[in-house]
C-alpha cells in the first residue's frame, strides 16, 4: 500500500518521482519503463521510492491519480466560463465529449496508458472524474428540474458517465482508428441524451 507523505520535504520528493515517472512512461512506454528508471529520473535512490510506493503499477496509479486532479481542474476552469445551467443538454453532453475527448488526447501521458487500459487499475483515478462529472450533471439539472423530472436520476448519470469514459479510453487506445471524433462524439451525445430523457425507461 502507497505510503503518504506527511512533511514538505517528503511530499516535494513524491512530486519528484512522479513527474519523473510521467516523463519516462512518454519516453519509454509503460511496457519497457521500470522503477530504476523512474528514481534515476527523479534524481533519487531506488530505496526512496521504494519507502513510498510497493511497486511500479503503484507509481503508475499514482500518475494517473495526479493527471486526473489536472483533468478535474481544467473543467473547473471550463466550468467558470460557461453558464452551464442555460445549455440545453445535447450542448452540454457535447462541450463535455470534446473537452475531455481534447484534454486526453493532448496529454501524452493519458495517451500512452490509454493503450493498456485494459492492464491498469485505474479506479481511484476514475472515480475523481466521475464524482467531477457528476457534480456537474447534478447541478444542471437540479437547475432544470421541472423539464427533467428523473427520479432516478443518479443511477443513469452513473450509467452515462461512466460509459462515456470508458469508451473514449478505448477510443484513444486504438492506434489508427477508422472511427472518427465527430463520430465517437455525436453517438457518446446521443446515448447521453436519450438516457437522460424523462419518458426513458
Amino acid at each position: 500500500m502507497r505510503r503518504q507523505p506527511k512533511q514538505k520535504r517528503s511530499r516535494e520528493m513524491v512530486d519528484r518521482i512522479l513527474e519523473a515517472a510521467a516523463s519516462t512512461l512518454v519516453e519509454r512506454g509503460l511496457e519497457f519503463t521500470t522503477t530504476n528508471h523512474i528514481a534515476d529520473k527523479a534524481g533519487v535512490n531506488i530505496a526512496s521510492l521504494y519507502h513510498y510506493f510497493t511497486n511500479k503499477e503503484e507509481v503508475v496509479a499514482a500518475v494517473l491519480e495526479w493527471q486526473a486532479r489536472k483533468l478535474m481542474q481544467g473543467f473547473s476552469e471550463q466550468q467558470s466560463q460557461l453558464d452551464i445551467a442555460r445549455m440545453p443538454l445535447p450542448v452540454l453532453a457535447r462541450t463535455g465529449l470534446v473537452f475531455t475527448l481534447h484534454a486526453l488526447r493532448a496529454d501524452p501521458v493519458i495517451g500512452e496508458l490509454a493503450k493498456h487500459w485494459n492492464q491498469l487499475s485505474p479506479q481511484y483515478a476514475m472515480s475523481l472524474l466521475e464524482q467531477q462529472l457528476l457534480d456537474i450533471g447534478m447541478a444542471w439539472f437540479r437547475a432544470n428540474y421541472q423539464e427533467y423530472p428523473i427520479d432516478d436520476l443518479h443511477v443513469r448519470l452513473f450509467v452515462v458517465i461512466n460509459a462515456s469514459m470508458a469508451t473514449l479510453a478505448r477510443y484513444l487506445a486504438i492506434p489508427a482508428s477508422m472511427i472518427k471524433d465527430n463520430e465517437i462524439v455525436d453517438v457518446l451525445t446521443d446515448m447521453i441524451v436519450k438516457t437522460l430523457s424523462p419518458d426513458t425507461k
